[in-house]
This record gives structure tokens, C-alpha cells and sequence, in this order.
């Protein structure tokens, strides 16, 4: 999301992994913000500073995976940080 911080975002985590990702997690301004200042997304959405959420990134047929891209990481760290391992194909 381009911002150093951790959060809890209930139903975000219900996404899967894909590095073929047809949404994206899209955090707007700077969490804690209290000046009722808002962003503009990439997306042409405003959102209050520090709201998040998914936005497609193209149509999405019904009964089609939430996929987005947790990162390029090792089996090791997204183990430890998301609970699931690609298995020996992510070295």
C-alpha cells in the first residue's frame, strides 16, 4: 500500500495472493490524519486521509477470486506474516 505500517482492514486478509492480482489494496493519505483533509486515488475515488479498501483493476465476473499481490516475498515471510507458503515452486 506504499505506507511503513501495520493495521487490522477486516475482510482484506479474505483476498488471495496472486501475482496476477485483479484488485489492489489502495490506502488514501496518512493514517490518523485528523484534519478532515481527504485524497483523490489513482483511481479517481476520494477517500478520507487513512481510509483503505480493495479496488478492481478490471471487471470482476460473479463467483470470481478477490486475488491481490501480497508482495514478492520467500516462502519464509509469507509464512510467518500471512500464514500460507507457496510450496517449492517460490524460492
Amino acid at each position: 500500500a506504499g505506507i511503513d505500517a501495520c493495521a487490522m482492514l477486516p475482510g482484506v486478509d479474505l483476498a488471495n495472493h496472486s501475482p496476477e492480482a485483479n484488485a489492489q489494496l489502495v490506502v488514501a493519505g496518512s493514517p490518523g490524519l485528523r484534519e478532515g483533509r481527504a485524497t483523490v486515488t489513482e483511481h479517481g475515488v476520494l477517500w478520507e486521509h487513512g481510509t483503505a479498501g480493495l479496488v478492481a483493476l478490471r471487471d470482476i465476473a460473479s463467483g470470481e477470486p478477490i486475488r491481490i499481490s501480497y508482495g514478492g516475498y520467500p516462502n519464509q515471510r509469507f509464512l510467518l506474516d500471512y500464514g500460507f507458503s507457496l510450496g517449492a515452486s517460490n524460492k
